[in-house]
C-alpha cells in the first residue's frame, strides 16, 4: 500500500521518481513496490517512459500531478515530436490513458550501441546543495553530443542499460553517483574542477544547446503538419533547391551537410538516402532531424510550431514571372531578374490547354455529360458504400472499407472514374474512416459474432483468428472502440487485449 509519493524534482525522470520513492518508503525488495506500483506485478521499470499503474497508484499520482503533465515533462516523450502527427497524437493519448505501452505504439530508432543511463558530476553537487539528493535528469539522457550544455562539461556514464539487460530493480542516482564518486581517485577535488577536460568545440556546443533547446519546447500532438514540409520549405532560397521549387539537390546537400559534421563526437546519418527520407517523411529520428535542421539554420520555434505555405514556391514563381511578362519584359531579362535559366522562365509561363474532343473521329469519340451520368450514379453509388460499410453480401456480414476503388469495381467503372463525378465521391467520402477506425469496427463485430456462441470462451486470439489480425492493431484501435460499441462491450474488449 502506499503511504506517500515524494516530492516530484523539475526535470525529472518518472523512473528517478519511482526509484526514490522505494528508498524512502523502505521497501525490502523491489517486488514489494512494484505490486504497490503497477498494475502488472512482474513488470520492469521503463526508464523512457511509464508503466501501466494500479488504479491505488493512479489516484494518488494524478492527485499530484496531471498525467498529461507527466508524459510532456517527465518522460522521454518529447524525443518522438518528429513521428507523424497521427500516430503521435494516437500515441499520446494512449499513454495518458494508459491503454497500451510506448514501445508498441512508438517508432524507437535502432541503437548502434547500447545506450546507459548519464549524470553531470556539477548537477549532482548543485541538486544535492538544493534538495539534499540527487535525481536523474532527462536532459543528461537524450543529448547524443554528451556534455551537459549547463556547465559545459563532458556527461559520466554509468553501467545501467536504458534498454536491453536491465536489472530487475530501480537505482536511485544518489546511490549510484555515490558509488561512482567513490572509486575516482580524486574524490577531494571541489565542483568547480569536476569538468572534465575533453576538448568540445565550440560548434558541437551549439549543437548541443540547440538540441536541448529543442527538446524542452513545448509538445504539441494535436499538430497535424510533418516536419518534412518544414524542412522541404526551408530549402527555399538556398543552393539545394531549383528557383522554381521543382528539383532538390540532395547530392549537394550530403557534401555539405557531412563536410560540415566532419571530426564530430556523434556524426549522425552518413548517406544519402537517409537524408533523403527526412525530406519525403519516412525518417523523423530527433537526433537526425535536428542535426539536419541545425544545418540548414532553422529556427527552434518554426520545428515546434510548424505551419503549411498557402502557396508553394512554384506557384510564387510562377506568379512572378507571369507578372514581369505582363510588364512586357523579354523570357532572358527575366530570367536574370529571377536568378533562373530563360528555358525555366518559359515553362512557367506556358499556358496549357486541354484538347478538346467534341468533334467527330473514327472511333466515334464523344464529350460525356458528367452531370447527367453523377445525378444518375449517385444512388447507385449510395447503396454499394451502404453494403461495402455494414457488410451486406459479406460473410457472417463483415463490414468492409469504404473506398474509391472499391466502390468502382463493384459498379464496373474504370478507374477514377469517381473523379470526374463530384456527387458521387462526395458520397463516398462521407464514409471516409481512418485505417485505426475501420479496425476497431471490425474488433467490435468480431466480438459481437463470437458472443453468439454461449458455449464459447472469448480470448484476445479468437478476435484475431477471426480478424486477421496482429497484436498492435488491436492496442492502436483501442482508442476508437467507443464509438462502435457500448461502454460494457469496450470495456470487455479492452480487457481482453491489455490483460
Amino acid at each position: 500500500m502506499i503511504g506517500f509519493m515524494p516530492v516530484l524534482y523539475e526535470d525529472e525522470l518518472c523512473y528517478s521518481w519511482f526509484a526514490r520513492y522505494c528508498v524512502h518508503a523502505g521497501y525490502d525488495a523491489y517486488s514489494y513496490a512494484r505490486e504497490d506500483l503497477f498494475a502488472r506485478k512482474n513488470a520492469w521499470q521503463d526508464i523512457r517512459f511509464l508503466n501501466r499503474l494500479n488504479e491505488q497508484a493512479l489516484q494518488i499520482i494524478t492527485g499530484m500531478i496531471s498525467m498529461e503533465e507527466l508524459i510532456l515533462n517527465h518522460t522521454m516523450f518529447p524525443l518522438f515530436r518528429f513521428t507523424r502527427p497521427e500516430r503521435l497524437a494516437a500515441a499520446f493519448q494512449q499513454l495518458v490513458n494508459q491503454s497500451g505501452s510506448a514501445g508498441s505504439i512508438l517508432p524507437f530508432p535502432k541503437l548502434q550501441e547500447p545506450q546507459v543511463l548519464r549524470y553531470c558530476p556539477v548537477c549532482a553537487v548543485e541538486d544535492r546543495t538544493r534538495y539534499g539528493e540527487t535525481y536523474w535528469h532527462r536532459s543528461r539522457i537524450f543529448c547524443p553530443m554528451n556534455v551537459c550544455v549547463e556547465h559545459k562539461c563532458k556527461l559520466v556514464e554509468t553501467d545501467i542499460a536504458i534498454k536491453g539487460a536491465v536489472l530487475p530493480r530501480m537505482n536511485t542516482a544518489e546511490e549510484t553517483i555515490s558509488l561512482y564518486e567513490e572509486m575516482k581517485t580524486d574524490t577531494d577535488e571541489p565542483a568547480e574542477d569536476m569538468k572534465n577536460d575533453t576538448f568540445v568545440s565550440s560548434c558541437e556546443m551549439e549543437l548541443a544547446e540547440y538540441l536541448t533547446q529543442l527538446f524542452y519546447a513545448p509538445v504539441h500532438p494535436e499538430n497535424r503538419v510533418p516536419v518534412s514540409e518544414v524542412l522541404k520549405t526551408k530549402l527555399e532560397g538556398t543552393k539545394y533547391l531549383s528557383s522554381r521549387g521543382k528539383m532538390r539537390n540532395i547530392s549537394l546537400l550530403t557534401q555539405d551537410f557531412l563536410e560540415y559534421y566532419r571530426g564530430f563526437e556523434c556524426p549522425g546519418m552518413t548517406e544519402l538516402q537517409q537524408i533523403q527520407k527526412c525530406f519525403t517523411g519516412y525518417r523523423w529520428n530527433f537526433y537526425d532531424i535536428g542535426q539536419l535542421a541545425f544545418f540548414l539554420k532553422i529556427p527552434v520555434e518554426d520545428l515546434v510550431n510548424p505551419k503549411r505555405n498557402k502557396h508553394s514556391q512554384t506557384d510564387r514563381f510562377n506568379r512572378k514571372v507571369a507578372e514581369l511578362y505582363d510588364e512586357g519584359l523579354g523570357c532572358y531579362r527575366i530570367a536574370g531578374m529571377v536568378k533562373a535559366s530563360p528555358s525555366t522562365v518559359r515553362k512557367a509561363n506556358k499556358k496549357r490547354q486541354m484538347k478538346s474532343h467534341n468533334h467527330a473521329v473514327r472511333t466515334g469519340m464523344y464529350k460525356e455529360n458528367w452531370e447527367q451520368l453523377d445525378a444518375e450514379l449517385l444512388p447507385k453509388v449510395q447503396i454499394v458504400c451502404e453494403e461495402v460499410y455494414f457488410g451486406i453480401g459479406e460473410a457472417q456480414g463483415r463490414p468492409r472499407r469504404v473506398t474509391q476503388k472499391t466502390v468502382e469495381r463493384r459498379l464496373g467503372m474504370p478507374q477514377k472514374r469517381l473523379d470526374c463525378l463530384s456527387e458521387c465521391k462526395k458520397a463516398v467520402h462521407d464514409f471516409y474512416e481512418t485505417q485505426e477506425m475501420y479496425w476497431a469496427r471490425e474488433v467490435i463485430w468480431a466480438y459481437r459474432t463470437l458472443q453468439k456462441d454461449e458455449s464459447r470462451q472469448i480470448y484476445m486470439r479468437s478476435i484475431i483468428n477471426l480478424t486477421n489480425m496482429r497484436k498492435q492493431n488491436l492496442t492502436a484501435c483501442i482508442p476508437y472502440l467507443n464509438q462502435y460499441g457500448t461502454a460494457e462491450e469496450v470495456q470487455s474488449i479492452t480487457a481482453l487485449i491489455n490483460p
